[in-house]
C-alpha cells in the first residue's frame, strides 16, 4: 500500500520540482536581464511613445483629420490614440488606421519610426545575447549562485566522488542537492554522465575551473557559504606534493575572501599542516596517516580498531559526534553538564573555540587587555597567541567551568529501526 501511494504522490512530486525549476529559471532570467540594463532599454521606448503621443494628440495633429471623426474626443480618449499609433509606428506594424496628415507630423513620424528601428532591434538582440550567454554558461558548467546562501562548497574532485556524496546525504538529513556547489577541473560530459548515472545529484550545482582561482570561489558565492571542503582533488595526475600544494593555496584564497566560514581540508602530506594552520583552516583530515596510526595502535590496544571502525561507520546505531548544548551550561560545572545527557548519550569531553577563528581571537585580546596589570595582559596575550579552533578537551575534571563557544563531544546509541514482517 505505501508503495503504491508513493507512485500516486509521484506525479505531484514531479510537478512541483518542475514549477521550482521554472520559477528559479524565471528569477536567474530576470537577474540577468536587469543585469543587461532591459529595463532601462524599455522605459526609453514607453517614453518616447508617451512624448510623440503627447506631440500627436495635443499639439500637431489636433485638427488634421488624422483621428477618428469623433464629437469633441476628450484630451484622454485623444492621447490614448495618440500612445496607440506611436507604438504601432516604433514596431513597423502600421496598420494604417492613422496616418500623419501635416509635414510636421510626417517628419516627426520618421523620427519615430528610426527610434522604434533601432530601440526593437537592441530589445531583440539584448534577449538572445541573454539567452546565448545563458546556453554558454550552462555548457561550461556555470550558473548564477549570487542568491545561494548558507550553502556547501565542495572544491576538488574525488574518483569516487557519488560514494562521498551519498555519506555526507546520509549523515546530513537535512542537507539538499542544490545546496551543494562543486568546484572541480572536470569535463562538461562528466558532470553530464554523474548527473546521468545519480538522479538523486541532478541539483547539485557545479562550476568548472581550478578551485584556487579566485574567480571561480567569487562565482560559488563563498563569501556567502556555510562551509567549504576542500578535497585531496583527484581529477588529475598530479602529484601528492602538487595535489596539497593546491589545497593550501584554495585554503588561503578563501581565508581572504570569506574568513568567518568553517573550513575543512584534506592532507595527504602532513609537512603543509602549518600552512594550512596559518590560513586557519578549523580542521584537517589525513587519509593516508589515519591508516598507519591505526595500525600502530592496534598492536598496543586490543579491539581499538574494531571501536572506531563502529564509531565511524554510517550504518552502526553508535556514533561518535559532536552537539550542541543549552547556553544555560556556560560558566556551570562539567558535572552539570554531563547530568544533562540521557542514557543513550556519554559525554566525553567538550570541543572549545568552534566557530570563526577570527572572531574567538578578537573575544579573547578583548578579554586580555581587560586587566590593569601589565605582567597579567602579557600572559594573556601568550594565552591568546597559543588559542586553537576546535580545540578537543577530554574528560575535564568535575569543577571544571564549560567555556562559551564550545560543543559537546558525545558517543550515542541510536535507537534500531524495526522492520515489521
Amino acid at each position: 500500500m505505501a508503495k503504491e501511494r508513493n507512485e500516486k504522490d509521484a506525479p505531484d512530486t514531479r510537478l512541483a520540482d518542475q514549477v521550482k525549476q521554472a520559477y528559479a529559471s524565471a528569477r536567474e532570467l530576470w537577474a540577468s536581464i536587469q543585469k543587461e540594463n532591459l529595463p532601462r532599454l524599455i522605459g526609453i521606448i514607453l517614453i518616447v511613445g508617451v512624448i510623440s503621443a503627447v506631440f500627436f494628440g495635443l499639439y500637431l495633429e489636433r485638427n488634421s483629420g488624422m483621428f477618428p471623426s469623433d464629437p469633441a474626443p476628450t484630451p484622454l480618449i485623444r492621447f490614448i490614440d495618440a500612445f496607440y499609433f506611436s507604438i504601432v509606428t516604433m514596431t513597423t506594424i502600421g496598420y494604417g488606421d492613422f496616418s500623419p496628415k501635416t509635414p510636421a507630423g510626417k517628419l516627426l513620424i520618421i523620427f519615430v519610426m528610426f527610434t522604434g528601428v533601432i530601440c526593437f532591434s537592441l530589445l531583440t538582440a539584448t534577449f538572445a545575447s541573454i539567452r546565448v550567454v545563458k546556453m554558454i554558461r550552462e555548457g561550461k558548467g556555470v550558473t548564477d549562485l549570487s542568491r545561494l546562501k548558507g550553502h556547501t562548497v565542495i572544491c576538488g574532485w574525488k574518483r569516487k566522488m557519488e560514494g562521498t556524496l551519498e555519506d555526507i546525504f546520509t549523515v546530513n538529513k537535512d542537507i539538499k542537492a542544490s545546496d551543494i556547489v562543486i568546484i572541480a577541473n572536470i569535463s562538461q560530459d562528466a558532470i553530464d554522465l554523474f548527473k546521468q548515472q545519480n538522479p538523486d545529484f541532478k541539483d547539485i550545482n557545479f562550476i568548472r575551473g581550478e578551485d584556487f582561482n579566485e574567480t571561480m570561489l567569487q562565482m560559488a558565492n563563498i563569501k556567502e557559504a556555510r562551509s567549504a571542503f576542500i578535497l585531496a582533488d583527484e581529477s588529475s595526475d598530479a602529484s601528492p606534493s602538487e595535489i596539497d600544494s593546491k589545497t593550501v593555496m584554495t585554503a588561503m584564497l578563501i581565508g581572504t575572501i570569506a574568513r568567518n566560514i568553517h573550513v575543512c581540508a584534506e592532507l595527504l602530506d602532513p609537512k603543509f599542516e602549518t600552512y594550512l594552520q596559518k590560513a586557519h583552516v578549523a580542521e584537517i583530515i589525513y587519509p593516508r596517516q589515519y591508516g598507519r596510526l591505526m595500525l600502530a595502535h592496534s598492536t598496543a590496544a586490543t579491539g581499538l580498531v574494531q571501536v572506531m571502525n563502529d564509531l565511524l561507520d554510517l550504518n552502526t546505531p553508535s556514533r561518535l559526534t559532536t552537539t550542541e548544548f543549552p547556553r544555560e551550561f556556560v560558566g556551570r560545572p562539567y558535572s552539570d553538564l554531563k547530568a544533562h545527557y540521557g542514557p543513550n548519550i556519554t559525554l566525553i569531553g567538550l570541543i572549545e573555540n568552534v566557530g570563526s577563528f577570527f572572531e574567538r581571537k578578537q573575544e579573547a585580546l578583548r578579554e586580555a587587555q581587560k586587566t590593569a596589570n601589565i605582567s597579567k595582559i602579557v600572559e594573556n596575550l601568550q594565552k591568546v597567541k597559543q588559542l586553537k579552533n576546535n580545540h578537543p578537551h577530554f574528560n575535564p575534571p568535575d569543577d571544571y567551568a564549560v567555556p562559551d563557544h564550545s560543543m559537546a563531544i558525545v558517543v550515542e546509541v541510536r535507537e534500531e529501526e524495526s522492520s515489521d514482517d
